[in-house]
């Protein structure tokens, strides 16, 4: 994600959110051939090594 605009985190709540310029962003794992999609906005909510409610982002592929 090269193209960020805006990142935004609400410590009270944990909500972060990400606004990036372009409308999708794909990148591929080649570690284990996984391509993740990044829409034009993340959101998602976060505490101590853990994320939960994650819009935006989807994966696919083979996980060996």
């Amino acid at each position: 994600m090269e193209d960020i605009q805006e990142f935004g985190y609400n410590r009270a709540t944990g909500f972060m959110w990400l606004l990036q310029g372009r409308k999708k962003v794909e990148h591929t794992f080649k570690r284990v051939r996984q391509t993740v999609s990044y829409a034009a906005e993340v959101t998602a909510f976060a505490d101590k090594g853990k994320l939960w409610k994650i819009t935006g982002v989807t994966a696919s592929g083979p996980r060996s």
